[in-house]
C-alpha cells in the first residue's frame, strides 16, 4: 500500500512539473497475462535510495521510454495499473533492453471508485494533434461530423474532412483505412476514444496524402458488444440513416460485422449564368430546381486472430451499393446574343448513378526482435452505371449511357526497426495494379450534338519504396525520409493505345520534420513535404457529357512543395503552411462547338502558384462552461489571363469558429456553435461567405444517447461561386437545403474496438 501511495504521489507530481532530463533511456513494453498490451500504465524510475528520478506512461501498444539523467543506471523501475498488481524491477547498466513487463490481475475485488476531474482535450506532439474524446465534453458532440468540427483546424462533413492549410485528409478507423466515407456514419462521438490529426505525414504514406486523421473507438477485452443507431433529419425533405455494428471477442479471435442503410434526400434551387464575352457576346441562363435522392446499403464481415501480442492476422470484406438519382426539374433555359433573346425552353435533366464496390483486405503483422512487420493486400472490384436524360418542351432530347468496371490489387509492406533507444528506422514498399474500363453511348432527337461514342481503358502499374529515420536529441526530435514512386499509366481509346495521353512518372518525394519540446506545456514542429496528385480516372477520359444545350462537361499531374508549422502552449495552438504548387489540375472553361456558343468544362493543368495559411485556436474549461475559439486566414498568389488581360485572384480570406459547451447535471449538455467561412478564391473560382450554426441538446440515459439539433436556422441559404476563365464568366447561385432539425438516437452495449493494427494502405483507390 505504501508503494501504491508513493506511485500516486509521483504521478500527480509529474502532471504539473516539466521533465528536463537527458542521458540514457530505459525502454520496454507492458502487457497482461494474455499478452495484450496495457495502455496508460504508470512507469516510475527510482534511484538506489528510492528517490524519484523520472516517469512516464505506456502508449497504446504498451511501449514506454524513460530518459534518465545519470550516465550510470542503478535503481528500481516500478510499474502499476488500476486492477493489477504492481511490479518492481531492479535496474542496472547491463540490463537487457527492451524490457518486457507482465502485470497480473488482482484476485481481490475492488470497491467502486468515482473519480471526477478535468482532462486536457487536446495535446500537440511533433506533427500531430491528439484529441482526447473519451470521458470529455467531446464525447457529447453527437455524430462523427459534429465531433470532427470540434477538433483543432479540422472541418468538413459526410466522412470527408479537411485539415486547415493542408487539404483533404485520409481517414483511418482503428488503424484501418476508410475506403467508403458512409461507413463513418456508424460512429457516434460517445464511441470514440481519441482522434489523432497528423499534419505532416511521413514517407510511409503515399505521396498524394496531404494529412491523416486517425479515429480510435473504445475497447473492451472480452465478450460481445455493439451499437445500433438512427439519425433522422427534417429539412425541405426527410432523410434517415440507420445502422448496426457488432464485435465479438473470443479469446484470441475477434469477429466483426455490420450493416448500414441511408436514404438521403434534399431539394435545392439554383441559377446558372454563363457568359461568353467574345464579339458577339452570348449569355446562357438556367434556372432549376434540384432534387437529390441517395440510397446507400452496406455490409461488412471481418475475422482477426491474434495468437500473441507479437502476431496478428486476418481479413475484412465489405460490400457497398448505391443509387444516386439527381433530378433537375422546372428548368428554364434562356440564351441571348448581344442582349437579344434568341432561344427559350423549359426542360429537365435526370441522371442516375449506380456504383457497386466489393473490397477485401487481408493483413499479417509480426514482431521479430526489434523489428515490426506489417503486410497488407487490398483487392477491389467495382462497377458503375451512369445514365443521363435531357428533355426540352420543343421535343429535343439527349440521353447518355456510361458503363464502367474496374479492378485494383495493392500489396503494401511496412517495417519498423528500433535501432537503439534513440533511433528507429521505418521502411517498406508498395506494388499496385489497377485498370478501369468504360464505354460511352448516347442518343439524340431533334438536335445534333458533337458527342462521340467511345470505349476507353486506363491501366496502371505503381511501384514505390520508402525509408524514414526517427531520432531524438535532448529536447529535439527529428524525422526525415524519402519515398520513390514509379507509375506507368496507359490510356487506350477503342483498343488503341494513345501515346499522347499515356504517361510514365518516376519521382522522389522527401519529407523532413523537426520538433522542439522544451517542457510539458510547449511544442513546436516545423516540417517539409513534397506531394503529388495524379488525375483521377474520371479526369482522364475523352467522353463529353451533355448537361444542357449550351453546357458540356469533359473528363494530368500536380506536384506541391509544402512547409508546415504546428505549435502549442498549454491550451493555445498555432498552425501555418506555405505551398508551392506546380501544374495544378483544375476544371477550366473553354469555348466549344462550331458556332462557338457552347461552354466546355474540362480538366486541365494550369501554371504554378503559391498559397499560404495561418490559424490559431484556444479553449478552456470554466466550471460547467467550455469555450472554443478558432481563427484562420490565408491567400494565394495566382494570376490568370482572362479576356486577354492578366487578372489576380489573391484576395485573403478569414475564417473563425466560436463554440460554446455547457455541461450540466445528470448528463445533460447544451452546445451552441457558430462557424464562419469568408469569401475566398480557389484558383480562378471565387466563393462567397458561408455561415453555419448549431444548437444542440444531448442527454445520456444508461446505454442510450439522445441528441436534438437545430442546424443553420439563422444562417443564410444563399451561396454563390463565380469562375472567370478564358473568355467565360460562369456564375452559379444556389439556395441550399441547409436548414434542418435532426434527432440522433443511439444504443450502445459493451462497445468494442476492432483489433486491426496495420497503419499503411494504398491511396490508389481514391482515383476510382
Amino acid at each position: 500500500m505504501k508503494v501504491e501511495k508513493l506511485v500516486l504521489y509521483i504521478s500527480s507530481f509529474m502532471a504539473f512539473m516539466p521533465l528536463l532530463i537527458k542521458g540514457q533511456t530505459i525502454t520496454g513494453k507492458v502487457c497482461d497475462q494474455t499478452g495484450k498490451a496495457v495502455e496508460y500504465a504508470n512507469i516510475v524510475y527510482l534511484d538506489s535510495y528510492m528517490h524519484y528520478q523520472a516517469g512516464s506512461i505506456t502508449k497504446e501498444n504498451g511501449a514506454f521510454s524513460i530518459p534518465i539523467v545519470d550516465d550510470k543506471v542503478s535503481g528500481y523501475l516500478i510499474t502499476s495499473f488500476v486492477g493489477m498488481s504492481s511490479d518492481t524491477i531492479k535496474i542496472s547498466s547491463d540490463v537487457q533492453q527492451p524490457l518486457l513487463i507482465v502485470l497480473k490481475t488482482q484476485s481481490e475485488e475492488l470497491n467502486e471508485v468515482v473519480v471526477k476531474g478535468t482532462r486536457n482535450l487536446f495535446k500537440n506532439g511533433q506533427d500531430m494533434i491528439t484529441a482526447n474524446v473519451q470521458n470529455t465534453i467531446l464525447a457529447k458532440a453527437g455524430n462523427l461530423d459534429k465531433l470532427m468540427n470540434q477538433i483543432p483546424f479540422v472541418s468538413g462533413g459526410g466522412g470527408k474532412y479537411n485539415v486547415f492549410g493542408r487539404g483533404e485528409a485520409v481517414v483511418y478507423l482503428n488503424n484501418r483505412k476508410v475506403y467508403d466515407n458512409n461507413i463513418l456514419n456508424t460512429i457516434n462521438s460517445d464511441q470514440v476514444k481519441k482522434v489523432q490529426v497528423i499534419t505532416n505525414p511521413g514517407t510511409r504514406y503515399s505521396a498524394d496524402v496531404k494529412a491523416v486523421i486517425k479515429i480510435y473507438t473504445i475497447d473492451n477485452p472480452d465478450g460481445i458488444g455493439g451499437n445500433v443507431y438512427s439519425n433522422l433529419t427534417f429539412g425541405r425533405k426527410f432523410s434517415n440513416y440507420e445502422g448496426a455494428s457488432i464485435v465479438y471477442n473470443l479469446g484470441k479471435c475477434q469477429f466483426v460485422g455490420g450493416i448500414g442503410y441511408a436514404n438521403y434526400k434534399t431539394r435545392e434551387y439554383a441559377e446558372d449564368r454563363t457568359a461568353i464575352l467574345t464579339d458577339p457576346n452570348k449569355l446562357y441562363t438556367n434556372d432549376v430546381t434540384l432534387n437529390y435522392n441517395m440510397n446507400f446499403k452496406s455490409t461488412n464481415l471481418g475475422i482477426t486472430f491474434q495468437p500473441s501480442s507479437l502476431q496478428t492476422l486476418g481479413f475484412n470484406t465489405q460490400l457497398t451499393m448505391y443509387e444516386h438519382k439527381h433530378l433537375i426539374d422546372d428548368a428554364r433555359i434562356n440564351h441571348f446574343t448581344n442582349d437579344v433573346e434568341d432561344f427559350y425552353a423549359d426542360g429537365r435533366n435526370i441522371s442516375k448513378i449506380k456504383p457497386t464496390k466489393w473490397l477485401t483486405n487481408m493483413f499479417y503483422s509480426q514482431s521479430i526482435g526489434k523489428t515490426r512487420i506489417d503486410l497488407t493486400n487490398d483487392i477491389l472490384l467495382g462497377k458503375q452505371g451512369r445514365t443521363s436524360a435531357y428533355d426540352e418542351q420543343s421535343k429535343v432530347s439527349v440521353s447518355t449511357d456510361n458503363k464502367s468496371d474496374y479492378l485494383m490489387n495493392s500489396f503494401v509492406a511496412d517495417l519498423n526497426t528500433q535501432l537503439s533507444s534513440r533511433f528507429s528506422l521505418n521502411y517498406g514498399g508498395e506494388f499496385t495494379y489497377s485498370h478501369h474500363k468504360q464505354s460511352f453511348d448516347f442518343a439524340e432527337e431533334n438536335i445534333e450534338t458533337e458527342m462521340k461514342k467511345t470505349q476507353n481503358k486506363n491501366e496502371q502499374l505503381l511501384g514505390a519504396t520508402f525509408i524514414n529515420l526517427c531520432t531524438s536529441i535532448g529536447k529535439f526530435s527529428f524525422t526525415g525520409g524519402i519515398r520513390y514512386e514509379y507509375a506507368d499509366w496507359s490510356y487506350f481509346m477503342n483498343n488503341m493505345k494513345q501515346k499522347s495521353q499515356s504517361k510514365t512518372y518516376s519521382n522522389l518525394f522527401p519529407t523532413l520534420n523537426i520538433a522542439y519540446n522544451p517542457n510539458q506545456f510547449t511544442n513546436v514542429s516545423l516540417g517539409y513535404r513534397q506531394t503529388v496528385r495524379r488525375p483521377g480516372y474520371a479526369e482522364l477520359n475523352d467522353n463529353i457529357e451533355y448537361q444542357s444545350r449550351y453546357y458540356y462537361v469533359q473528363g494530368y499531374s500536380l506536384f506541391t512543395h509544402s512547409i508546415n508549422l504546428l505549435a502549442s502552449y498549454k491550451n493555445f495552438r498555432l498552425i501555418g503552411s506555405c505551398d508551392f504548387v506546380n501544374d495544378d489540375i483544375v476544371m477550366t472553361r473553354n469555348i466549344f462547338g462550331t458556332k462557338q456558343d457552347i461552354v466546355l468544362s474540362k480538366a486541365s493543368n494550369i501554371s504554378n502558384y503559391v498559397r499560404w495559411s495561418a490559424g490559431a485556436n484556444w479553449w478552456h474549461k470554466f466550471g460547467i462552461y467550455t469555450p472554443y475559439l478558432e481563427f484562420g486566414t490565408g491567400s494565394q498568389t495566382f494570376s490568370y489571363t482572362y479576356m486577354n488581360m492578366t487578372k489576380h485572384f489573391n484576395d485573403p480570406y478569414v475564417n473563425f469558429k466560436v463554440h460554446n459547451t455547457f455541461s450540466l447535471r445528470k448528463n445533460l449538455n447544451i452546445m451552441l456553435f457558430v462557424d464562419y467561412y469568408g469569401k475566398n478564391y480557389s484558383l480562378f473560382k471565387e466563393t462567397t461567405e458561408q455561415w453555419n450554426t448549431q444548437l444542440s441538446v444531448s442527454k445520456d440515459i444508461r446505454n442510450w444517447s439522445f441528441q436534438l439539433s437545430l442546424n443553420n436556422m439563422l444562417s443564410p441559404r444563399s451561396h454563390t461561386s463565380t469562375t472567370r476563365c478564358n473568355w467565360v464568366n460562369d456564375i452559379s447561385y444556389s439556395n441550399r437545403d441547409n436548414r434542418n432539425a435532426s434527432l440522433l438516437i443511439s444504443y450502445t452495449f459493451n462497445y468494442k474496438q476492432k483489433k486491426y493494427n496495420t497503419n499503411t494502405r494504398t491511396s490508389e483507390i481514391n482515383r476510382f
